[in-house]
C-alpha cells in the first residue's frame, strides 16, 4: 500500500505530502460535517406521516404486538390483564451503498475541494432512497404479506374480516370525490383481531402525479368543484389534510390511490434505520486497495434500513382499471 500521496493545499496552492491515513481523517472530517447537516432529517414530514421510523440496530425487529392491543374495559372488580398476541412478523434490514473514486492525480492538482460536494449529494441519495422504499412497499401492498400473513392491501377473506382493497368508481373529480366519502365510511367500520370497532379515519392522500390535479382542486376548493354550482359546499375537502405525490407511482398505479390514517401514534408503515459501525446512521469508508494499480481511492457512504408494515387498517387502496 503506497504510504504517501501529495495532497494540493488550497488555502496556498503548495501541495502537502501526507499518509493515506491522514488523507481519511481530513475526508472523516468533511463528511461528518456534511452528515451533521443531514442529522435528523430523516425522510420527509410528508412521509413520516404514514410511517414510524424505529431502530433496530442487532439488523431485525419483530413486531409481534401488531393488531393485538386490548380494548377499554369497565373497572368493577380486580383488573384483568390480557396476553398480547404473538404475531411473528420481522422487518430485515438491508445493507445500501453509493460510492465515488478519487484520482490521485486530482488530489495532487485540485485538493479536496469536490469532496463535500460529492459526500453531500451521497448522503442525500440515501434519504431519497428511505422515500423510495417506502413507494416500494406502498407498490408492493398487494402482493407483500402483513403481520397477519395476508396482503397488506386485500379483500376481507379468512382472519382478515376488513377489506381495504377498494375499488374506484373513476378517476373524474365528482368519481374521486364520491370514493373519498366510500372509503373514509368504509375504514370508519374497520375493527381489530377482537372485533372491537377501531374508528378509522382516514385523512391523507398518496398518488401519482398524474393525479395530484385533482386531489389538489377536491382539497383546497372553497365550493364543490364538480357541480358548476359554486354554492354547493366543498364537504369532501375537509376529509383531506394532506396530499403526498410520488413520481414513481405513475409508472405502475397511474389510476390507483391510497387513503391513509396519520393522526394516530401507529402509522400504516414502519421505516427501520440502523446504527452502522461509527455509531451513527450513515457511515463513510475509504478503499485504497487500487491506488497503486489505478491510482484512485474509493469512497462509499453506507447504511442498513428497510420498509415494513403496520396496521393494514390504517390504509385504504382504491383501484381504477
Amino acid at each position: 500500500m503506497p504510504g504517501l500521496i501529495k495532497v494540493l493545499n488550497s488555502t496556498n496552492g503548495i501541495g502537502t505530502t501526507m499518509t493515506i491515513e491522514d488523507l481519511n481523517g481530513i475526508i472523516d472530517e468533511l463528511f461528518n460535517q456534511a452528515r451533521d447537516a443531514v442529522d435528523g432529517a430523516g425522510v420527509s414530514a410528508d412521509f413520516q406521516s404514514i410511517a414510524n421510523v424505529v431502530q433496530a440496530n442487532n439488523g431485525s425487529r419483530t413486531y409481534g404486538w401488531l393488531g393485538s392491543m386490548p380494548g377499554v374495559k369497565k373497572w368493577l372488580t380486580s383488573k384483568q390483564y390480557e396476553q398480547l398476541n404473538e404475531f411473528n412478523y420481522v422487518v430485515r434490514n438491508s445493507e445500501w451503498y453509493n460510492a465515488f473514486t478519487l484520482k490521485k492525480s486530482e488530489i495532487r492538482r485540485n485538493g479536496l475541494v469536490d469532496v463535500p460536494m460529492l459526500m453531500s449529494s451521497l448522503l442525500s441519495q440515501h434519504q431519497s432512497h428511505k422515500m423510495e422504499l417506502i413507494i416500494e412497499a406502498i407498490v408492493g401492498g398487494t402482493s407483500n404479506i402483513a403481520f397477519d400473513g395476508i396482503a397488506f392491501f386485500a379483500n376481507a377473506a379468512g382472519v382478515r374480516v376488513n377489506d381495504n382493497l377498494l375499488a374506484g368508481t373513476g378517476v373524474t373529480l365528482a368519481q374521486v370525490e364520491a370514493d373519498i366519502q366510500s372509503s373514509r365510511a368504509a375504514a370508519l367500520k374497520f375493527k381489530n383481531d377482537k372485533g372491537e370497532l377501531m374508528r378509522v379515519v382516514l385523512d391523507t392522500i398518496v398518488c401519482p402525479a398524474s393525479m395530484e390535479g385533482t386531489f389538489k382542486k377536491i382539497q383546497t376548493s372553497t365550493s364543490s368543484p364538480s357541480q358548476s354550482n359554486p354554492g354547493v359546499a366543498n364537504v369532501v375537502g375537509g376529509y383531506v389534510k394532506n396530499v403526498i405525490v410520488d413520481p414513481l407511482l405513475d409508472a405502475t398505479d397511474v389510476n390507483d390511490w391510497y387513503y391513509m390514517a396519520t393522526s394516530s401514534a401507529l402509522k400504516p408503515f414502519v421505516l427501520q434505520t440502523e446504527n452502522m459501525n461509527n455509531g451513527a446512521e450513515f457511515e463513510n469508508v475509504m478503499d485504497d486497495t487500487k491506488l497503486a494499480s489505478d491510482g484512485v481511492i474509493g469512497y462509499s457512504v453506507e447504511s442498513a434500513s428497510a420498509v415494513g408494515y403496520g396496521l393494514p387498517q390504517l390504509a385504504v387502496k382504491v383501484v381504477n382499471t
